[in-house]
């Protein structure tokens, strides 16, 4: 099957079964988009890429493209701001990933996907930061090299599977953390209430 015809599938199955997919964008406008670009030149990493350009035009949380997770060996935490990230157990400011300011890679990233509200931006925004293909998409495709506020560097790998199950044993729908002793890190992986967070 050509990328051209699994795209309109998945359009017409979309129209099909969402309540309002042109919610935001008119039918007019999205498929004017959709035909100005050459669906069957694309290589796999680059169709990834320009379908999630295309699903952020619904600004619907609920109405994603999916595409492979490869996640780093170190979290990267995205406030709505700054990045940072964990060294010697203290979080330190970002300031570039693979030569790419930080300001650079939020505003690609914020085109990659699918969000109603600032909030769930961010979370969608922080996960890209976290997700090697991310980068890839962008040909990034070397080590993630991680320069930092203090002047030092850290390079991140992919994760393993086992490193994987081993990280996601202990699943909490949230996790908090103190930034720079004054910020407050509270990210939710859950669209649900939780009765045990600590404040």
């Amino acid at each position: 099957m050509k990328n051209s015809q699994i795209v309109y599938a998945i359009l017409d199955k979309l129209e099909k079964g969402h309540i309002n997919l042109w919610h935001d964008i008119s039918k007019e406008k999205f498929l004017k988009l959709l035909n100005e670009i050459n669906w069957d030149e694309l290589d796999d990493v680059h169709f990834d890429y320009t379908m999630l350009k295309m699903f952020n035009k619904f600004k619907d949380a609920h109405t994603r493209y999916f595409v492979a997770h490869k996640p780093l060996s170190c979290r990267i935490k995205y406030t709505g701001d700054d990045v940072y990230i964990k060294k010697s157990g203290k979080y330190v400011k970002v300031i570039s990933i693979n030569n790419k300011k930080i300001d650079e890679l939020v505003s690609i990233f914020q085109e990659l996907v699918c969000y109603e509200t600032e909030e769930w931006k961010n979370v969608q925004i922080e996960d890209g930061f976290n997700n090697k293909y991310f980068y890839e998409m962008i040909d990034i495709n070397d080590d993630i090299e991680v320069l930092l506020e203090d002047g030092t560097s850290m390079i991140l790998s992919v994760l393993g599977k086992e490193e994987i199950i081993k990280n996601n044993s202990s699943y909490k729908p949230y996790e908090y953390n103190i930034l720079d002793n004054n910020i407050l890190y509270l990210a939710y992986r859950a669209c649900r209430d939780d009765k045990n967070i600590p404040f």
